[in-house]
């Protein structure tokens, strides 16, 4: 029941991030300011998706997954995620930005964002809005 809440709670909290990114998403031309929002709104939707997969995991299926690498493993395995190799690229577009800054990278990542990575979020979101 503690995990159901937790997973409720983080789902709301994904729900505003998705939002966040989605709407800055559709703005026409980005400056540095911009850059950095979207940037930390993928961060924060990357973060609270892999461990709404995680409490998922646990609570539906009794699977025990550690780190976002194994979480992600486990949750296409069970189905909860398509594309499992996006969402490896998601982990690791999100560590390179997490621990280094550099224009290029910043500018490549809302690239990634804006072509690839929402639309498997906003699938998790409406996904997860349908479990609980």
């Amino acid at each position: 029941m503690e995990k159901l809440l937790r997973f409720k709670q983080r789902r709301q909290k994904y729900d505003r991030a998705l939002r966040l990114l989605v709407d800055h998403s559709k703005k026409q031309e980005f400056d540095d300011v911009d850059i950095a929002a979207m940037i930390h709104f993928f961060e924060m939707a990357f973060e609270l998706g892999w461990k709404m997969l995680k409490d998922l995991l646990e609570e539906e299926g009794g699977i025990i997954a550690k780190s976002p690498r194994e979480v992600i493993k486990k949750a296409f395995e069970a189905d909860y995620i398509k594309d499992g190799h996006l969402w490896t690229g998601m982990l690791e577009s999100r560590n390179i930005v997490a621990h280094t800054y550099d224009e290029g990278i910043a500018k490549d990542l809302i690239d990634r964002v804006l072509q690839s990575y929402i639309q498997p979020l906003e699938k998790l979101g409406s996904d997860a809005a349908s479990l609980g």
